[in-house]
């Protein structure tokens, strides 16, 4: 590219990008493809079985069928499958929501203490929808009008 400036001389100008494109600054670009990790079973005697390990796995050929399969059917319609392409869909599809059923971890402490707030708070709303003054609301009012005094004030 030639570059003309305002005293008339010229002079030769290249822009160079040494980036990648459309790559966000301090995001690091992934190094090569991930490894498949071993998966380590550790048995004790009396104790459950625990694993650990096992990320970046190949999807299974039944899973990739399955993704096929479904694509298949949306793209077009379910009579586009055969029997057998079917019956496998529906049958993986099946366990795939068994096992999302059955993988629920229990929930933590937060978790419960956070249904447990979000229901009285919800209550305490619905109180006061129905033109009611719930047991929150009735104790902030009063400690605001200097009606509660609290469980440890000096008489």
């Amino acid at each position: 590219m030639t570059v003309v400036t305002i005293d008339g001389s010229t002079s030769s100008a290249e822009l160079t990008h040494y980036g990648v494109p459309g790559m966000r600054w301090g995001k690091r670009k992934a190094r090569g493809a991930t490894v498949a990790g071993p998966v380590e079973v550790k048995v004790e005697p009396g104790k459950r079985v625990q694993a650990r390990g096992g990320a970046g796995q190949m999807p299974h050929e039944d899973a990739i069928k399955r993704a096929a399969a479904r694509q298949k059917a949306r793209q077009s319609t379910v009579d586009s499958l055969s029997t057998p392409e079917l019956k496998a869909l529906v049958e993986r599809m099946n366990l795939e929501a068994q096992y999302s059923k059955l993988a629920v971890e229990a929930p933590t402490r937060l978790a419960k203490g956070k249904k447990f707030a979000l229901k009285v708070i919800s209550d305490e709303g619905m109180q006061l929808l129905r033109g009611k003054q719930g047991p929150i609301v009735g104790t902030v009012m009063g400690v605001r009008n200097g009606q509660y005094k609290g469980k440890h004030a000096k008489k």
